[in-house]
């Protein structure tokens, strides 16, 4: 810290000593020309000193123009901050007159108007392409889903009824057990529900259809017999709806049938 404050110190002395050989005073050089006018007339001074006192006033004189340039330095770059100034001023002036024009608000505010058309228009025929490809794309999903069968058949039922009696046997092992997951309760819960809507839904179905399947199959009794005489027509399964696979993923595989284990006195 105290190199930091001797340095500061040096500088600023060598600043001072710079100015005040710089500084010229007018007094002590009037007071030099009159010391050697004085000087010049009398017999008995010696030519030394005189030539002494013309080099004194001389050194003094050179710092005059020194100084003298170093004004009209300064002076001539002062001039040219002063015409960049004034440049700066006269665009500044014109930038304020072009502000001022009552038609420059009336521009902005056209261009604003014309460019908001031009986005709303650009954004409807964004909007009217993809909702064609939106209802393209909805068609083609429409038209390659499988159709669903409306019959139930007795089998489907059936094997509905397995599964439920088997979620009901699960569900009850389950609420028997020690340590409960309600979890796993709430989800059996919710499959048996499940079953036994749709159980329910195939048995009307069923039940709606049946007077009709009795009246074909009479029908094609009678033709059988004076045509075919009574020939057999293989019946085959019919093919499960994207509902039935769906329930039929979700639901568990029955309990395995118990053993009775006998046991025979040794």
């Amino acid at each position: 810290m105290g190199f930091w404050a001797a340095q500061h110190f040096l500088r600023l002395v060598a600043t001072t000593a710079q100015r005040e050989r710089q500084l010229i005073s007018r007094v002590e050089i009037t007071k030099k020309i009159n010391e050697i006018k004085y000087l010049s007339t009398q017999k008995k001074v010696p030519v030394l000193t005189l030539r002494r006192e013309i080099q004194h006033l001389e050194d003094r004189l050179h710092g005059v123009f020194a100084v003298e340039k170093k004004l009209a330095e300064q002076k001539k770059h002062e001039t040219s901050r002063v015409a960049a100034l004034k440049r700066q001023i006269s665009v500044l002036k014109k930038q304020l007159s072009a502000v001022q024009d009552p038609n420059v608000q009336q521009k902005i505010e056209r261009l604003s108007h014309l460019l908001g058309e031009y986005l709303a228009h650009q954004e409807t025929a964004d909007d009217i392409e993809l909702r064609q490809k939106v209802m393209e794309e909805l068609q083609v999903a429409k038209n390659t889903l499988p159709p669903r069968t409306s019959a139930a058949s007795p089998e489907r039922v059936v094997s509905l009824r397995h599964r439920l009696e088997a979620l009901k046997q699960e569900l009850l092992i389950t609420q028997e057990r020690e340590k409960v997951n309600p979890e796993k309760v709430r989800l059996l819960e919710e499959q048996v529900q499940a079953v036994e809507l749709r159980l329910e839904e195939y048995e009307q179905r069923q039940f709606a259809q049946k007077p009709i399947q009795e009246l074909s199959q009479s029908q094609d009794v009678v033709k059988h017999n004076v045509l075919l005489q009574s020939v057999a027509v293989p019946q085959f399964p019919e093919p499960l709806s994207a509902e039935d696979l769906e329930i039929e993923k979700e639901l568990p595989l029955p309990p395995p049938p118990k053993m009775k284990v006998k046991y025979t006195k040794g």
